[in-house]
Formats: structure tokens, sequence, C-alpha cells
């Protein structure tokens, strides 16, 4: 999520064409080779969330106000810009109100359509005004630039489900409104203690609605030295705005690859990702993914991505909706776990 665009140096082997004489039985063993080397991968489904259910805050999602349970998400609730001057303030209640005060939409939510809604919207007028106005939003809506501009939210699974290797996938349809920053990512899951960037984070998907990024999105690695620059890919999809895409991360011990409606289109092996090539002011990077990762989604505004060149977002910025429909975690050849807290 934290960055400043940047390519990767990625060096290419060369080919060597061997043409030799063989026996017709020699032909059979070549083609019989050829044919287990392209065999696919078995995978298998270990972890599904699906998000049907009444529409309203969902239960399982840990909340201020939520009942004891079990639950797959936490949501955040801060206005610190998420590190990169974003202009919203997490909250986990209501984003928007009726004319009569009543909520419109909460910030995390479903739809009541077999989604969930990730929603930012500009803060109403009203908000605070009254008591009973605000349900469910904090207390203190101030941001670290001021009073906030926009609400929304941001929701993860650290401490209560986490992954190591294999395929995740999700299909998610991103808001177009202007300054939106929507993403879904991962982080190492000793992020509390070492910190960012040494923790490590691939983003799966992430698009924003700037002049900069309009119609594009892209996957990234972080780890350190960072200092938000990442080893990153850029697509230029159809429908981006107006259909479900599905995104897709793999990962094991010697690379990552992303994925856009199950086609590959970045590929990052450990040993290019460490290599002098992609060193940062001479340091190699790290490569922290050898271990749990834990999830988060999140509709940012403005910020380094969303906004202009002062991180504002644009004076029309009204906010909008991530819906995400499906979250798959898939073993690929029996490699990749699911660590349940």
């Amino acid at each position: 999520m934290k960055r400043s665009r940047v390519g990767f140096a990625a060096g290419i082997a060369g080919l060597v064409a061997l043409v030799t004489f063989v026996t017709s039985t020699q032909s059979a063993v070549i083609a019989q080779g050829t044919h287990a080397a392209v065999k696919p991968p078995v995978i298998k489904l270990r972890w599904s969330q699906e998000f049907t259910g009444a529409a309203g805050i969902p239960n399982f999602v840990q909340t201020r106000s939520a009942v004891a349970g079990k639950h797959v998400w936490a949501a955040e609730v801060n206005g610190l810009g998420g590190g990169n001057y974003e202009r919203q303030y997490y909250t986990d209640g209501a984003v928007s109100l009726n004319a009569n005060g009543t909520v419109a939409h909460n910030a995390i939510e479903l739809n009541g359509q077999g989604q969930l809604a990730i929603n930012a919207a500009k803060t109403p007028s009203t908000f605070g005004s009254a008591p009973g106005s605000t349900p469910g939003t904090a207390d203190n809506v101030n941001c670290w630039y001021g009073r906030c501009k926009y609400q929304s939210g941001r929701i993860n699974t650290l401490g209560l489900v986490g992954f190591k290797y294999g395929r995740l996938e999700a299909r998610i349809k991103i808001p177009s409104g202007i300054g939106t920053w929507p993403a879904w990512w991962m982080m190492g899951a000793n992020q509390p203690t070492v910190g960012w960037p040494k923790c490590g984070e691939l983003d799966i998907m992430e698009a924003a609605m700037s002049s900069g990024w309009a119609y594009s999105a892209f996957g990234t690695m972080h780890s350190f030295p960072d200092n938000g620059i990442g080893l990153s890919r850029t697509i230029y999809p159809d429908k981006l705005y107006t259909a479900y895409h599905t995104y897709g991360l793999q990962w094991d011990a010697t690379k990552i690859i992303w994925s856009f409606d199950g086609k590959p289109f970045f590929t990052l092996t450990k040993a290019s990702a460490t290599s002098a090539a992609n060193a940062v002011d001479g340091v190699r990077r790290s490569w922290p993914f050898d271990q749990e990762m834990y999830m988060i989604l999140n509709t940012a505004i403005g910020g380094r991505l969303g906004g202009d060149s002062s991180f504002n977002a644009p004076p029309n910025a009204t906010g909008g909706t991530m819906l995400v429909d499906w979250i798959h975690f898939s073993s690929v050849d029996g490699v990749g776990s699911v660590i349940i807290h």
C-alpha cells in the first residue's frame, strides 16, 4: 500500500537451440518427457469466504460494538493517513446518513446481495452535531491533518487468520469515484514487532482513480530497504470499473506470481528481488515472505496515489465502494497452509 511507483530490473535468460537427429524411439521418450513437464498443478481449496447474509455490519468482523465470537476480520479505527497522507478516517460505523439521521451506509457492511462492501464517503456536516447522529462512528473524527473530510473502512486478519505460501484469489469490483484508492494486500504477521517494511508487503490489487493512475491496476512487492518504493507491474484492463475481476497472488519460497482474471501478469523471483540490480541505495532487498502473512482490505481517499501533488483528494471527490464477491485460498501441489488463531 505504501508506495512511490517504480519498475524493476529483471534478467532475461538466453535460449540456446540444439539440433540433433533422433530415432523414433527417442522421439517418443522426448514427447513423453515434454508432456510430463507441462502437467497442470494440483490446486486444492483450503479456505474460502463468501459474503452472503442480510445487509448490515457482518458478524465476522470485530468492531468496537461487536459481540464476542469467532471473527475473521478486525476493523481498524484511526485517522492516521495510512502512512500515505490519505484523507479518510477509518471507522467501524456509519459513513453516510439518511435525511432523518439514520444510517445509510456503514464503512464495512454486507450489501445483502452477496458482497462485502468497503464504503468511503464524504463526511456529512451533520456528523457529531447532535447525540445519536453518528451511530457507530468514533467520538473523535479528527484526522492527522485536522477535521476529517472523508470516512471509510479498513479491515485486516492479523491474529485471526493467516496464510503461508499457496494461492489467494478474490473477485472484486473496484470504485470509479474520483480520488478513491482501493486495495487488497498482505503484510507479514510480524509487522507489530518489526514494523514496515521489514515485515514485507504484497499488494495483490491496488488501483487509484487519479490523474496519474486512472484505468490501471497493479501488483507490488515491498521489503526492506524500501522507503516507499516497491517492485511493481501495472496493467490497463478493459472494463476495470464496470465489471468484477479476479485478482490473484501465488507464492512459494522462490517466487511470487500476480494474476488478473486467471492470467499471470507479473512474476518476481527471490533471486531477482534480492539481486544487486534491484538494490536500494546499494543495499539488497530482503525476502521476508517465508512466514505467515495476513490480509488487508481498504478503500482510501486521496494520499500518494488518490490525491494531487499535495496529496489532497479532488474537491469533487465524494467517495466510492469496493465490492468483494468472494475470497479463496488454495494449496498448489500440496504447498500452502492456513493458520487459524
